[in-house]
Formats: C-alpha cells, structure tokens, sequence
C-alpha cells in the first residue's frame, strides 16, 4: 500500500504525536508498505487564517528542521516544505492535526482514503468551532484514546476507531526491581505549556518537600532549566531514551500533574520501568491509570490533593510498590505492535469499530 502521513512542519523539540506517528511509519515501512511523511507549508487554513501568524513563528524557529531527535526508517519517504498539491495519488492518506485535516479533505480520490488522526482535543490550543468542523469532514476518524473517542462520536454522531496508544516496553523496561528503590525519589516532566500542569505539579513538590524534607526529586524536560526552580531540584535537559529509562528506574514515584492529555506518554514509560504513578483526572491517563489500583488518580488543578497523594505513597511504602506493581503489569498489556497491526488493519480495510 501507499501510505501518506500529511504533518504540519517539523518540530525542533520532541512532541509526542509527531513521535506517535513516526512509530507506525516505521512499522508499516517495515511490513511492505511504501510510506511518505508530507511536512506540509501550503496548509488550507480558511476559517484558521487568524493562526497563520503562530504558524509563521513556528516556521521560523524551526530553520533546521530534521533535529534528530526520532531515528526514522531510511526507507520511509520524507519530504519536508512539502506541497499538499504533490500528493498525486495513494491508497490511504491520514490527517494528524486540525491543521492538516482541510488540506487532505481537500485532497481528489485518486489520493486514496482519507483518515484523519486524532491524538488530542486540540480546542485548547485554538476555536472550539473550528477543531469541531475539522472533526465533521467526511473523513474516517482514528483516535488513541477513549475520552477522544467518546467526545468526537457525540460531538459528530459517526463512529470513530479507536487505536490506543502503547508504550515501546523494549526501550522503558523494569530494570531496578520496584522493592530496591529510594522510596523517596521522586520523578516529574517539566513543560513550558499551561495543559501540561507543570506550576500545579511543583507546588504540590514544595508541600511534599515541607512535610517530608528527605525527598529526592529530579526533573526532565526538552526546556532548558527555568530560572526560579527550587534549588533542591535536581533538573535533567533533553535526555535521552536510554537516559530517560534510568532515570524512571531509578524512581519510585512519577507525577504527572496535566490539565489535559491526548494520551500521557510518560505515565505509560514510567508504569512500564516500574514506578508508581500519581496523575490527575486528565482524559488520556485514564485508559491506564485507575485510581488506588494502577496509579494514584486525583482532580486537575489542585496542587493539595496532589500532595496529599504522594505523602501517602512516600508513608507507605507497602501501598507504593503495590500500585508501582499494578502499573507495571498493567503496562504489559498496551504494546507498541498490538497497536500498530491494529491500524494497520484499518488501513487495509479489515478493522473493526469497538
């Protein structure tokens, strides 16, 4: 088959959704399929024109486009700066944002069939009314999660597939058994976007810290260091896979304070290297994060319940590795390949809308 993945530019810092993406080209590349990535200049904005603007920024910082951050197939197609007029014709052609998905409707037949992927309700970066249009086209929706899946079929009346998303167990294995960890580390991601939670999650740090002094918390991200971060924190930039993977393992507690998550990618890494989770209520998590079971599960925007939760997984340590052996077990069943055939099915014409 001949398969196009039509992207907006290429980002210069790791996104999970482009990362997403690139997982399955890899693996459809991989099984006999042609695949071309289209990181598209010429998106049909209409209704959007009032975006242009953080587009053009966007653009211009990203000078330099292919950062090497993702090790993609040489086999697979990239075409950067692309044209959506260049897509001549295929057998499929997927949507994998908002502001992709008029350029592909757009798109003759002789295209192929046109799905539009769907990793995140992305209203809250832009208009309500025009994410929701984009949901409307006659495309065939794909979702990674079930809150998506919900939300889009009430909002548009159709049904949506729906592929989970998946954690690649070979790269964030379980190495540091759970019960010979520092019970008092603690792990958390730093991100400069307001969803992501991070001012709620180092609040709840700093009430941690006041009533447990010992704690041990460490900090990645893809940001440089922020100037005002507490001085007990240590911070990690830009690690890599191989690095990030020792950090979880050397974890015994993972926070993740987001507003709203697609999915929540490194949850799933953390629960698959053995770390108890404690997330918000935030839409992704909770295909796999079920509360006082596989994670510690707590409302959005509350940095106190936030708290409240890691002291009781730091008190008792008994309640931290049965929640940290729950995730672990748990991440067994949300595998990369279970996935990947599954859109591969779609794909070809022989999946099933659950």
């Amino acid at each position: 088959m001949e398969i196009n993945f039509v992207l907006p530019p290429y980002p210069k810092n790791i996104i999970g959704g482009y990362e997403v993406v690139f997982e399955y080209a890899n693996y459809l590349v991989a099984h006999n399929h042609n695949v071309h990535l289209w990181f598209v200049d010429d998106l049909k904005w209409e209704k959007q024109k009032h975006f242009l603007l953080r587009y053009l920024v966007h653009k211009l910082k990203n000078k330099n486009p292919m950062s090497g951050w993702f090790q993609l197939s040489p086999d697979i197609k990239v075409h950067q700066h692309a044209n959506i007029k260049d897509i001549k014709a295929g057998d499929v052609v997927v949507a994998t944002a908002w502001s992709t998905a008029l350029s592909v409707f757009a798109l003759p037949a002789e295209a192929g069939r046109k799905f539009y992927f769907i990793q995140d309700d992305e209203s809250v970066f832009f208009d309500r009314e025009v994410i929701e249009d984009t949901w409307k086209l006659q495309m065939e929706k794909i979702v990674v999660a079930s809150w998506l899946k919900e939300k889009i079929e009430r909002t548009t009346n159709e049904r949506v597939w729906l592929v989970k998303n998946f954690v690649k167990l070979s790269e964030f294995p379980l190495i540091v058994p759970i019960n010979k960890r520092n019970p008092k580390k603690i792990t958390m991601m730093f991100h400069e976007d307001v969803r992501k939670g991070t001012e709620y999650g180092l609040a709840a740090l700093k009430i941690v810290k006041s009533a447990i002094p010992d704690i041990d918390i460490t900090i990645f991200s893809v940001f440089k260091k922020p100037k005002n971060l507490e001085k007990y924190i240590n911070f990690v930039e830009n690690p890599s896979r191989k690095y990030l993977s020792k950090i979880y393992n050397e974890s015994s507690i993972y926070i993740m304070p987001s507003i709203q998550e697609g999915w929540g990618l490194t949850a799933t890494e953390a629960m698959a290297s053995g770390v108890a989770v404690v997330s918000t209520k935030n839409g992704g998590v909770e295909d796999f994060g079920f509360n006082n079971v596989t994670a510690k599960i707590v409302p959005v925007k509350n940095e106190k319940l936030l708290a409240k939760a890691i002291i009781e997984l730091l008190q008792n340590d008994d309640e931290r590795r049965r929640i940290a052996n729950n995730g672990y077990e748990y991440s067994k069943q949300m595998t990369f390949t279970k996935s990947a055939k599954l859109l591969e099915k779609i794909f070809v014409g022989s999946g099933d809308k659950k």
